[in-house]
């Protein structure tokens, strides 16, 4: 948020900020915890409204660099339930995953400022989209999710068993419709497998 505003915004930000919001808690680890309603509320203070975004964006990922650590599921633990069982499976998502609904397209923002740190960097394009971020191990990561990968994902942390995570696939319309939603789901299945975003997977009754 820093190397986006530069300085001396960064200090007219934080001085209102401060001003409108002093901190409550004995650490300042969460002094920044209101920046982006805060932000929402004073949009005047700052020269596009991309910057709010690329503020949620730096929280989350100090929030996921915090966050409780976790076993991860394997395709091994998915191998050991049965076929049959599969439409009941549920997941339990790692406890870092931060899922972000943002209205700007800030990814080429932050990796250029944080290849160069004096970087000129392109408007950002208005883009409806929802952000994941996690940790993986000790490192912290993002990315943007597609339609069918945000609402799936969604689903996941909601609880939703496979076959419900199925229904939603089944549901998108032409634009992000595929033809098998069963096939898709295993797909992003074996992603969030990589990713180590699952800690756990079980059947329900």
């Amino acid at each position: 948020m820093h190397l986006a505003l530069g300085d001396e915004l960064f200090d007219q930000v934080a001085a209102a900020y401060l001003e409108q919001r002093p901190s409550r808690h004995r650490s300042i680890r969460w002094f920044g915890n209101d920046l982006r309603e805060f932000l929402d509320q004073n949009p005047d203070l700052l020269p596009h409204p991309a910057l709010a975004d690329l503020a949620s964006m730096d929280w989350a990922l100090r929030d996921a660099f915090d966050a409780a650590d976790a076993d991860v599921c394997c395709a091994e633990d998915l191998a050991a339930i049965a076929p049959e069982d599969w439409p009941q499976m549920t997941f339990v998502l790692h406890p870092s995953i931060k899922l972000l609904d943002l209205n700007w397209r800030i990814g080429p923002i932050w990796h250029e400022l944080n290849e160069d740190a004096d970087a000129v960097t392109e408007q950002p394009e208005a883009l409806d989209h929802t952000l994941l971020v996690w940790r993986q191990k000790l490192e912290c990561k993002w990315r943007s999710l597609g339609v069918a990968e945000a609402l799936a994902l969604c689903a996941a942390a909601r609880g939703a068993s496979f076959a419900d995570i199925c229904e939603v696939l089944a549901a998108l319309d032409e634009d992000h419709a595929e033809t098998d939603p069963s096939m898709l789901a295993a797909s992003l299945l074996k992603q969030w497998l990589a990713d180590s975003l699952l800690a756990r997977a079980a059947v329900v009754d």
